[in-house]
């Protein structure tokens, strides 16, 4: 039976982001909705200067050695595009 929607999940090993206390109390973290992440440049003083890109499913970014690109990939369902 499902008692929530949208309970987080570590990619890597696939555990739930949740614990049950001894009195039946479910807490949980909800998945992060990755679909409206935004990218941004921060500098070193914490100013944000945001991305032209619209919200996307953004992960594993990587940034160039140099400091000046940024790699990463869109993830479409089941697909992951770079």
């Amino acid at each position: 039976m499902k008692l929530v929607d949208d309970v987080g999940t570590d990619t890597q090993d696939g555990y739930g982001a949740f614990t049950v206390s001894n009195n039946g109390t479910l807490v949980f973290a909800p998945e992060p909705r990755r679909g409206d992440r935004t990218l941004a440049w921060v500098d070193r003083s914490g100013v944000e200067t945001p991305s032209a890109l619209p919200p996307r499913a953004f992960e594993h970014l990587r940034l160039s050695p140099d400091g000046t690109r940024v790699a990463f990939a869109i993830s479409d369902g089941d697909r992951q595009d770079i």
